[in-house]
């Protein structure tokens, strides 16, 4: 990455000011972010607003949690583009956001930048785009070398290479290949997330299915939802069932305390476990993207509390509402009234009941 543009991004947040961060995938926007704000001692606090219901629902957050008093601290947006390809209207965060002492930063693709551009104030924003700070070679190399030392991987200069030429300009699929006790046993050289899924449900290794769903913590658990659908029996929805409602209780608990710590036993309990009653396909191009799924799933995440989950909703009622919800999925052609008034209420599904 850039030094240049972690320095600038660094600046930008001790200054508590206002960034769009915008770049294709795998161009480095989240760890350009985490750089900068690791070489400036800065605390994070990451809102992952692809699984947010609704704009309503951030604002709320940021209400509840009174980040707006904040010093030395960055709010990082990801998963924002989900609202601006559907058109929705968030003008009211970036109202809210340039009222706040602290830094923020959205991480955009460059396929919304117009569109981000007539949406923002440009007199509090800045906009940086991650292209116009390419890095070179010998960045890369340096960064990719001390991946390789901390993390204790048996990579020789001459397969760096390979690498970092194959792959160059992308660091996503540059880190991901960097990944030898991975990549070389399973296909996942690509970088591509259907890769990595296929992988996981080709392996029986606990710590490689944890493995490569870090490589992706954000859309992996969510493709889980509508591809244990395709790939496992009805008999073992409940425990799949059983194991989201669990990791949606984590997935909160580590967002709402930013108790990052936690990420690996998410990746267990929303990946590697209900991967173990699912079928791998004959192929990469049998698994979905999931993304009906992906935006009915985190039921703790929408609802945007712990007290939501444990109070008004007890852990057996959510677990068989993912049976309900799988069941209606696949087409099973009857609901009670009482379930279809569940799903209506939880996931805004309107559906017909008996």
């Amino acid at each position: 990455m850039h030094e240049d543009l972690i320095e600038y991004i660094k600046n930008k947040l001790e200054n508590n000011e206002k960034c769009i961060l915008i770049g294709s995938i795998g161009s480095g926007k989240t760890y350009a972010i985490n750089e900068a704000c690791k070489q400036g001692e800065i605390q994070k606090i990451v809102i992952d607003a692809g699984n947010k219901k609704s704009i309503k629902s951030i604002q709320q957050i940021l209400q509840t949690s009174d980040y707006s008093r904040l010093v030395k601290t960055c709010i990082i947006f990801d998963g924002f583009d989900s609202f601006l390809e559907e058109n929705v209207s968030v003008s009211a965060i970036f109202e809210m956001l340039s009222l706040y002492s602290c830094g923020v930063v959205f991480e955009i693709n460059n396929r919304f930048s117009s569109k981000i551009e007539r949406i923002i104030n440009l007199n509090i924003y800045h906009i940086i785009n991650i292209h116009s700070f390419k890095s070179s070679i010998n960045e890369l190399m340096g960064i990719c070398n001390a991946i390789i030392k901390d993390s204790k991987l048996n990579i020789s200069d001459a397969k760096l290479n390979q690498i970092i030429n194959e792959h160059y300009p992308n660091l996503r699929k540059i880190f991901i290949n960097l990944r030898d006790d991975v990549t070389n046993n399973y296909i996942c050289k690509c970088g591509d997330v259907y890769d990595i899924f296929y992988s996981i449900l080709n392996t029986d290794s606990i710590k490689l299915k944890i493995q490569m769903t870090n490589y992706d913590i954000f859309m992996i658990p969510a493709m889980m939802h509508e591809n244990s659908i395709l790939f496992a029996s009805s008999a073992k929805q409940f425990h799949i069932a059983d194991s989201f409602s669990r990791g949606d209780l984590i997935h909160t608990k580590m967002y709402k305390s930013q108790q990052w710590t936690l990420v690996d036993i998410y990746a267990s309990i929303s990946v590697a476990y209900p991967s173990y009653f699912m079928k791998c396909p004959s192929s990469k191009d049998k698994i979905k993207y999931g993304l009906y799924m992906s935006k009915i799933s985190n039921i703790a995440a929408k609802k945007n509390t712990i007290k939501r989950l444990t109070d008004e909703l007890d852990q057996s009622t959510l677990q068989h509402l993912y049976v309900i919800l799988h069941a209606y999925k696949a087409k099973e052609k009857t609901l009670s009234k009482k379930h279809s008034s569940a799903l209506k209420r939880l996931f805004d599904i309107n559906t017909k009941s008996e």
